[in-house]
């Protein structure tokens, strides 16, 4: 009896074990179709949004398996239709939507996803997918896991078509991408319940990559196009490992932004790691900063090429070749994406830099592709009746980013044939707290050298500049060129020296320059003056006499000095002055950089000067857009009197003893006092004799 009841227990509990074995087989040939609900439900508490599964209405109804799961060596779940509603808020349909949808993970990962761990997925299959996603201006987002939680990886993929949906109201970004498989499906099935494994965009252990992909829509206000063609020749996929490199093809086009990339990606779903060689054509360099999220200036066309990489957060950008306008350069960058304030770092080298093409960055006129790049933008950069560039700041792109820049300029060109260019230039670029500064800014050579500073504060709307000035030793004639087609002479010869302090508030270089207060002095040592200048400037008797004295038509400049006091933007020669062999020349009058208006003259008189001798032989009024040049009739006679009398004089000059002009001596160096004493006719200045003479 005992032993009967023994066995009967042993064979209760193996027909109980026989059962629980049986439903399972039963409930895994039949694909669990009772846990569709309960998963359902964990899925929608988990993304926050509501998960459906459904037959796939295309699927003949007696062929439709709505959902079906295998936990037999791993999980596997394929679902005909999946559906995530899209948020109240929203105007989209849904927020996913995807059709034969199949998913493989291991046991282990099931069991960390289940208890909230970090898990990966073996494999992920779809036949078409739609998807949209959007981000509000007040934050909202379409599904908050996107925002706070760390989506799976992914080892491999298989989609066959794909529809994502991307609407961003603060980048201002709403686009269309589609992506399509180029292969049909090849891979055997598993199972006879679970939808074939296809050769999708990504795809499986063994085959090779092919796909396209295509984004239509705007972003920042610009039309975007982009195409994206996944070649074959792909790293092979194994089991544990990450997916190989995808080689792959780029084309974009934003607005006039021309960009293509030729390279691979290695980590698709995270877009952590990719290499790429690119090459460039924008109207502007600010237009691809835009894009980036970097801020860069805005200069004339910029076309480029060079190597594009990506680890992590961060991005290396090494340019072999780019000519911005006519100016060639070349730079290697990396931009920090990782942190809060994103940081841009590196050196650029330029070969030679013509200051014209970056006349765009401080606001004036660009050429006619940046000007239709800008109006796109909704920026002009010129006004009617106005020469100085009024069009305003991106002060918002300095507050969002920081920046750490060397730069080395072999040669700085200034776009006209009058100046010598600059050999070489050097400066240092920082962006940090909101402060653009440009330090170090200097030229060094055997002709002279400059030294220049300035900063840019951008943390208020309206942005304080300020900027110091210091040049030494800079020789006029080897910086200023001879009029072309002339006879080859130097107008002004001499050493410079000088300082600038200058200050003003404003969004755009026209409101800084309408604020613009600070002083400006310079003085004019061992100077010589070409007898074309003394022609129109001097007295006729003085300028004759100049013109005849050698050698080289050139008369001495005893003594140059110049004291300009500026204030909200109107400029005043406090002091301009230049005593010169047989006269001595001023400036005197205003001129407003706010109003841009011009009331200049020039004065001379013979020397010793007497206010009756005073007389004007050039003035200067009216605006920058229209000047009105006044040359004095008496300059004219005495031009016309010089070609008459001057190889006579030349003769008598050079019977005088001593009259030789070597351009040295103390004569030549007079410091700024005797310029300053130069500056007084008969114990009464300058402007207060104009201002006499004008009531």
């Amino acid at each position: 009896m005992k032993t009967y009841a023994r066995y009967s227990k042993w064979w209760i509990a193996a027909m109980l074990l026989l059962i629980v074995l049986l439903g399972v087989a039963v409930a895994e040939v039949c694909g669990w179709p009772f846990l569709a609900a309960p998963l359902e439900h964990a899925l929608s508490t988990q993304i926050g949004q509501q998960v459906s599964f459904a037959a796939d209405p295309a699927t003949p109804a007696a062929q439709q398996k709505p959902f079906q799961l295998r936990l037999l060596w791993g999980v596997r779940l394929a679902v005909e239709r999946i559906e995530i509603s899209a948020p109240v808020w929203s105007r989209t349909p849904q927020l996913l939507l995807a059709t034969n949808f199949a998913v493989n993970l291991s046991l282990v990962d099931a069991w960390r996803a289940y208890h909230g761990q970090d898990f990966s997925i073996c494999r992920v299959t779809v036949k078409k997918l739609d998807v949209a996603l959007e981000r509000m201006a007040d934050g909202r987002i379409s599904t908050p896991l996107l925002q706070n939680a760390t989506l799976p990886s992914v080892a491999r993929w298989g989609i066959d078509a794909a529809t994502v949906r991307y609407r961003d109201e603060r980048t201002m970004i709403n686009v269309v991408a589609n992506l399509h498989s180029a292969a049909e499906p090849t891979v055997a099935p598993r199972s006879r319940d679970l939808p074939p494994q296809r050769k999708g965009v990504f795809n499986e252990r063994g085959s090779s990559v092919a796909g396209q992909a295509t984004v239509n829509g705007t972003f920042r206000g610009l039309p975007l196009t982009l195409a994206i063609d996944f070649g074959t020749g792909a790293t092979p996929v194994t089991p544990g490992v990450a997916m190989g490199s995808i080689p792959f093809n780029l084309t974009a086009l934003l607005g006039e932004t021309n960009l293509a990339l030729h390279g691979s990606l290695a980590d698709v779903q995270n877009f952590s790691s990719f290499t790429a060689r690119f090459s460039l054509a924008a109207p502007s360099a600010a237009l691809f900063g835009d894009a980036m999220g970097i801020a860069m200036p805005s200069t004339d066309q910029l076309v480029s090429e060079g190597v594009l990489v990506k680890k992590g957060a961060t991005w290396y950008v090494v340019v072999d070749k780019a000519t911005v306008g006519a100016s060639e350069l070349r730079a290697a960058f990396a931009f920090e994406t990782g942190s809060q304030t994103p940081l841009l770092s590196g050196q650029i080298t330029v070969a030679r830099l013509l200051l014209g093409d970056l006349g765009p960055m401080i606001g004036n006129a660009p050429t006619a592709a940046s000007t239709t790049a800008a109006k796109s933008k909704g920026k002009s950069s010129a006004q009617p009746g106005r020469t100085l560039p009024y069009r305003h700041f991106d002060l918002a792109v300095l507050r969002a980013m920081s920046a750490n820049v060397l730069i080395d300029v072999d040669e700085v060109q200034f776009n006209t044939p009058l100046l010598e260019p600059m050999r070489p230039l050097h400066a240092h670029l920082q962006l940090s707290d909101s402060i653009l500064s440009l330090t170090n800014i200097e030229t060094r050579s055997r002709f002279g050298r400059l030294h220049m500073s300035w900063i840019l504060d951008a943390k208020q709307a309206t942005a304080e500049w300020s900027a110091k000035l210091r040049w030494e030793g800079v020789q006029l004639e080897h910086w200023l060129k001879p009029k072309p087609g002339g006879n080859g002479a130097r107008p002004v010869s001499g050493r410079v020296e000088g300082n600038a302090s200058l200050w003003g508030r404003g969004r755009s270089t026209a409101e800084i320059l309408a604020t613009l207060s600070g002083h400006i002095h310079g003085e004019l040592h061992n100077g010589q003056l070409s007898r074309l200048v003394a022609e129109v400037i001097g007295t006729p008797a003085a300028t004759v006499w100049a013109a005849a004295t050698p050698p080289h038509d050139t008369v001495r400049i005893l003594c140059a000095a110049a004291d300009l006091a500026i204030e909200r933007g109107v400029v005043r020669p406090s002091l301009v002055t230049a005593e010169i062999d047989g006269f001595t020349a001023w400036i005197a009058g205003t001129l407003s950089l706010a109003t841009e208006t011009i009331d200049l003259r020039l004065l001379t008189a013979a020397t010793p000067s007497s206010p009756r001798s005073l007389h004007t032989p050039l003035q200067v009024t009216g605006s920058f857009a229209a000047p009105n040049v006044v040359v004095s009739k008496v300059a004219i006679a005495a031009a016309v009197a010089n070609s008459f009398f001057a190889p006579l004089l030349k003769a008598v000059a050079a019977l005088i003893p001593g009259n030789e002009n070597t351009g040295n001596g103390n004569a030549a160096n007079q410091a700024s006092s005797g310029c300053r004493a130069a500056a007084s006719i008969g114990g009464a200045t300058v402007n207060e004799i104009t201002r006499e003479r004008a009531k």
